[in-house]
């Protein structure tokens, strides 16, 4: 009776034991990678890329701030590799190692250097099924302002403000993946899956080799400006004399503008200054502290509003309209 109880625990054990293949047919987020050079180890963080293993295809998708990008192919799990099949070509994608909530997988590496080990650390795709709520987050964002520790941010249609120390402007995405939502905000950085929102509070993943929550706090909107005061022309003010003048060209046809001047309307900008003229469009933040617009190469600037008063203009300028950036002072002439 003992010899029959012995295979019969062994047939069951094996039942409840998982193929490599088996544990692989998953949705896995990337976390890191760890990089290997003659044993010196290296930790970086990644772009979102997300693995999801069906039972014979593999969806790599790619998360950016212009949206995201998917890949389809083939695939086998031979012995501890992944075996990819493209059209012309196979590659082989080593299992470092795999578990019901780790997967190490070494990179399609087409180096030739024997001393470099790469590899990526993925982990199982949480479920927090906010798609469907996409359109209610995305409003919630686009007409509010949040604090994440010191810093104030805003999103708009057109990018997000950060008011810390050194001003910023940067693109962002509200991307869906399947039932998930995450917020891109470009710049090789990890995006952020989003866990919960309401209407005081976003909190999200941002994954790495320690997931990091990261929690947007809304505030109350008050502006800090009445921007109805940058009607008008105004010129530029140097303490101790302005920037040399350019020599004068006889072949340049444009006109010079000895004066840096700005003419600002409820929606534009004019500016001229030496023999560069140009005209944005602008908007400002929720707060009333910025004027915004696009620069000729389709770029979202800004100009922080130190003050403002019915004579006074004072801005933290980037140099996408003027040569010079640093504050720079107007006095109204108009």
């Amino acid at each position: 009776m003992k010899n029959k109880i012995i295979p019969l625990l062994l047939l069951f054990y094996c039942i409840g034991c998982d193929s490599t293949e088996d544990k692989i047919q998953k949705t896995w987020i990337c976390k890191y990678a760890e990089s290997y050079y003659d044993g010196e180890r290296e930790i970086t963080p990644i772009n979102s890329t997300i693995f999801s293993f069906k039972k014979d295809t593999l969806e790599i998708t790619s998360l950016s701030v212009y949206g995201d990008t998917e890949r389809k192919m083939n695939y086998e799990v031979e012995a501890d590799t992944v075996l990819l099949f493209f059209e012309e070509s196979t590659e082989k994608m080593p299992i470092d190692f795999i578990s019901a909530d780790s997967l190490v997988l070494s990179t399609l590496a087409s180096s030739t250097d024997e001393h470099l080990i790469d590899k990526r650390i993925y982990e199982p795709l949480p479920n927090y099924d906010l798609a469907k709520r996409q359109t209610e987050l995305f409003e919630e964002l686009i007409t509010s302002i949040y604090k994440i520790g010191e810093d104030t941010i805003e999103f708009n249609q057109q990018g997000i403000i950060t008011s810390t120390k050194y001003f910023q402007v940067y693109s962002w995405n509200l991307i869906r993946y399947d039932g998930e939502l995450f917020i891109d905000t470009g710049y090789d950085t990890p995006s952020i899956h989003v866990k919960s929102f309401d209407e005081k509070q976003v909190t999200g993943i941002i994954y790495g080799k320690e997931n990091r929550v990261i929690e947007f706090t809304k505030i109350p909107i008050q502006e800090k400006f009445n921007l109805s005061n940058l009607v008008g022309k105004w010129e530029r003010f140097y303490e101790g004399g302005g920037p040399p003048l350019p020599p004068k060209s006889n072949t340049i046809t444009k006109k010079f503008y000895e004066q840096e001047t700005l003419y600002i309307s409820d929606t534009t900008m004019f500016f001229h200054h030496f023999y560069k003229r140009d005209t944005v469009d602008i908007q400002s933040s929720k707060l009333k502290t910025y004027i915004m617009f696009y620069d000729k190469r389709g770029n979202l600037r800004a100009w922080k509003i130190q003050e403002l008063t019915k004579d006074n203009l004072i801005v933290e300028m980037n140099p996408s309209l003027s040569f010079y950036g640093g504050n720079a002072t107007f006095k109204r002439i108009e």
